[in-house]
């Protein structure tokens, strides 16, 4: 897959730095058994790219969000800004087909299948780990390249030196285990995790891998609790 369509430079600077592509086939084979209507299944026979950021993406977002006033009009400005960034990192709009993690249930696609059928299946707490990142990236959409080959076969860990078969004390699943035993929310909640959510970030806590890119403490909490205050207080301190 060319640069060209991908613009990697671009798509790192802003913090995208998680560029992974995969067989729609592969993709929904995996989703084969969820319940119907709660994910989107995706074009047969299509290449496409799951798309996430790492904590680089904070300072470019908080930038943007100070000085733009559509995106402090938005009611999720990080969304916002992530479908205006990604789209115009990777144009000819009309050659592509948006899928957003953000969109309402039903219409989004699973990102962890995804990330599973691009080579990051989900660990033991149902955290995709990635072998630089750990825990500490964030799927947000899928992209179909129309007119770009796909792979052929099912990307597999191993291709990527895949953090947890090697792990052998599994501590996320350990931190997972006191979690459910304490916590409202669920490990496939996407919503709100209210009060609960510091306990939600010791599971990405207790993985080895990654922790240089851990998510500073304002990142964190605006993203488990959409808190605006934490904005104001945030681009002001850059």
């Amino acid at each position: 897959m060319s640069a060209a369509v991908l613009r990697q430079q671009q798509l790192d600077a802003e913090g995208f730095s998680v560029c992974l592509p995969f067989q729609t086939d592969h993709y929904n084979a995996a989703i084969a058994d969820v319940a119907p209507g709660l994910v989107t299944r995706l074009p047969p026979g299509q290449c496409a790219v799951l798309l996430g950021n790492t904590r680089a993406s904070w300072p470019r977002f908080l930038r943007t969000w100070k000085h733009d006033p559509s995106l402090r009009a938005s009611s999720d400005p990080f969304d916002r800004w992530v479908e205006q960034t990604l789209t115009r990192l990777i144009p000819d709009v009309a050659e592509r087909d948006w899928y957003w993690g953000h969109a309402p249930v039903g219409e989004r696609p699973s990102l962890l299948h995804a990330a599973s059928a691009a080579g990051i299946p989900a660990g033991p707490a149902w955290i995709a780990a990635h072998p630089d990142y750990g825990p500490w990236f964030a799927l947000r959409a899928v992209v179909i390249l129309r007119h770009v080959n796909a792979p052929s076969a099912p990307a597999t860990m191993s291709d990527m030196d895949g953090p947890c078969d090697s792990c052998r004390t599994k501590p996320c699943r350990h931190a997972l285990e006191q979690v459910r035993a304490r916590s409202k929310a669920t490990v496939r909640d996407t919503g709100d995790f209210g009060d609960d959510w510091q306990d939600w970030v010791r599971i990405r806590d207790a993985c080895p891998v990654g922790q240089a890119w851990r998510y500073d403490n304002p990142q964190l909490e605006y993203h488990y609790t959409k808190r605006r205050a934490i904005l104001d207080t945030a681009a002001e301190e850059l």
